[in-house]
């Protein structure tokens, strides 16, 4: 692919294959504008956000992703592009990944439920929100 020009017409409007500014939280389904959009769709996004903690970094937040037209970036998210969850959480923490893998799978009907991700969290983590009383 080459680089974006930088010549003031290429500025001033943007390109047909830029990437919505949504990205970074936004569950497949959303951003592919399906209207049966459900709950499991905000399972992908607190997902995410558990990622950015966890990173201390933006998800899909890199020149490589923004140089992807929407349908190149559903792609990679297809075939299992995630944030990577630092070394040092997993070896703390190595039931995370298996958690993470279940609030962001691509296909919708495959993601647990938020009560789900909350309830094991809590459990691992010996808290409790009031989640599901």
């Amino acid at each position: 692919m080459s680089p974006p020009s930088s010549s003031p017409s290429s500025v001033a409007s943007p390109s047909p294959k830029a990437l919505p500014q949504n990205v970074n939280w936004s569950a497949p389904e959303v951003l592919l504008g399906h209207q049966d959009v459900r709950a499991s769709s905000d399972v992908w996004s607190l997902t995410l956000v558990i990622s950015e903690i966890l990173t201390g970094e933006v998800p899909y937040d890199s020149a490589d992703y923004r140089k992807l037209s929407l349908g190149e970036f559903i792609a990679e998210l297809k075939r299992g592009s995630r944030p990577n969850i630092p070394l040092e959480v997993t070896t703390r923490h190595p039931w995370i990944p298996k958690l993470m893998a279940k609030g962001w799978a691509f296909r919708p009907e495959d993601r647990c439920t938020s009560i789900e991700m909350v309830a094991e969290l809590e459990s691992r983590l010996g808290m409790r929100s009031g989640v599901g009383m």
